[in-house]
């Protein structure tokens, strides 16, 4: 998704959500104009879905294969020298906006991906725990 379709969008999702929270008047306003920038955060997003299927199991792998996915499409992108990030949030819910972009009602939206050049940041490096790692023998 590129150009004008971010912000289309962005502006559906906005509208959307701020009808289903019932907000009104400034604090509908402010919420639609916060949320209607989101997808303007990068000059383009990859919206990554896949499909639930009947069986439990099938379904979790069919998930965990499409995060897979996704982040060889950041390890790729970070080779290419662009910036990119995952990100979800109640979009990836949102059943007006899955059909919006002509997914199913079941469809799992499991990563808006923002890819962009990479620039230079005064932001510090977010420092996170390390993972617990439990060996068995």
């Amino acid at each position: 998704m590129t150009g004008d379709a971010r912000r289309k969008l962005g502006e559906f999702w906005a509208t959307s959500r701020a009808n289903e929270l019932a907000l009104e008047g400034e604090k509908r306003d402010g919420f639609v104009q916060g949320e209607a920038k989101k997808p303007l955060r990068a000059p383009v997003l990859i919206i990554v879905s896949t499909r639930t299927d009947p069986d439990p199991v099938v379904a979790e792998e069919d998930f965990a294969a499409t995060s897979a996915a996704v982040q060889n499409l950041l390890l790729v992108a970070a080779e290419r020298e662009f910036s990119a990030m995952w990100r979800t949030g109640d979009i990836v819910y949102s059943v007006p906006v899955k059909k919006y972009l002509g997914l199913d009602e079941s469809d799992k939206i499991v990563a808006v991906v923002y890819i962009g050049e990479r620039g230079i940041s005064d932001a510090q490096p977010q420092t996170r725990k390390s993972p617990e790692i439990t060996w068995l023998e």
